[in-house]
């Protein structure tokens, strides 16, 4: 569903969002990546203990929320992670152009530029999440304990 507001065949999408529907649907795809914790627990525990004494509250609780992440990776892990999985091939400079796309959005939406992305390299970022998409759908297809989980 995502993955159809960044192709319209009867209404002209603007490019922006079409890059961001792109983003959205490989959030939706990389979204059940596990990647192994960089930091176990103990290691946690060992950072807050190094605090210092003189860091503010509000120095703290920042501190607090950013190692809160510190197990959570990245997007471009978890793509790389599912697309492995899913034996998806994508080539270096493919992905290049994936955050190329994403770069320039995020550029003109923080108004840092105001050029937008080419057409060709968002119809190829199109046609990399569809690749990215026919290699879930054979997975799926080819285990029959999962095929007979997904509904028609």
């Amino acid at each position: 569903m995502i993955i159809r507001s960044a192709v319209s065949f009867t209404v002209p999408r603007h490019p922006l969002a079409q890059v961001q529907a792109i983003f959205e649907s490989i959030e939706f795809y990389a979204s059940g990546a596990t990647v192994p914790e960089l930091f176990s627990k103990a290691d946690r525990r060992k950072l807050r203990r190094v605090l210092p004494d003189s860091l503010s509250n509000m120095q703290r609780k920042r501190i607090e929320q950013l190692m809160g992440d510190l197990n959570s990776p990245p997007l471009r892990l978890r793509l790389a992670r599912v697309m492995d999985d899913d034996s998806v091939p994508i080539t270096s400079e493919e992905l290049d152009l994936l955050w190329k796309l994403r770069q320039l959005r995020n550029d003109v939406v923080h108004g840092r530029r105001s050029d937008l992305p080419a057409a060709e390299d968002v119809e190829y970022g199109i046609s990399l999440v569809a690749r990215m998409l026919v290699h879930r759908v054979a997975k799926i297809s080819s285990d029959p304990a999962r095929a007979s989980r997904v509904r028609p």
